[in-house]
């Protein structure tokens, strides 16, 4: 369903956004393709509305604020990507552990890796058989996200650290803003 013109928020453009002496010295935001400029500017202008900046330092403190939570927001989406790309791999590797010698012809006729690309099939049934089959073994999505996982482990832990210092650097910022705030006479 499509927005109507009235219907569609307003987004200020980047000159509107920021006092006359940072034009120019505020950049547009990095934003990696296919991560919407609109999004990332709906969250810069929340930050504003919470921080209130006064003084160029808190303007670049607020557009600092906004690009960490960005990244840190960046970051746990990739987190989440990386464990469902390893659901492929995680689905050959329980395929081949529950291989029979003998009896289901199904599971014997197909290398492991056919039931893993079944499972990403455009076909509703093919991915339905595919847990049907995993199921009766007892494996669920949870043993499979926590195989993917297993298997990303390395890049999970660097994606944890990028993650935590995005943090530390937002826990920083709040704290140089209200030392800021706190040190300037009331009224201002």
């Amino acid at each position: 369903m499509e927005m109507d013109d009235a219907d569609k928020p307003e987004f200020k453009e980047t000159k509107e956004r920021f006092p006359e002496a940072l034009e120019g010295l505020i950049a547009e935001p990095p934003l990696l393709e296919g991560e919407d400029p609109a999004q990332f500017w709906s969250l810069f202008d929340a930050v504003v509305e919470e921080q209130k900046p006064q003084t160029i330092t808190d303007w670049i403190s607020a557009m600092d604020m906004a690009i960490k939570c960005w990244e840190e927001l960046r970051l746990k989406r990739s987190s989440a990507a990386l464990v469902n790309s390893g659901v492929l791999k995680a689905i050959a590797y329980f395929f081949e552990a529950i291989k029979p010698k003998n009896g289901d012809l199904k599971l014997r006729s197909l290398p492991p890796s056919d039931f893993a690309l079944r499972y990403f099939s455009k076909r509703p049934n093919e991915r339905a058989e595919v847990m049907a089959l995993l199921a009766g073994h007892g494996i669920t999505m949870v043993h499979l996200q926590a195989k993917a996982a297993e298997f990303n482990k390395e890049p999970l832990l660097m994606f944890e650290r990028m993650i935590a210092s995005r943090e530390n650097g937002r826990r920083q910022l709040r704290k140089e803003a209200t030392q800021r705030q706190a040190g300037r006479p009331s009224g201002e």
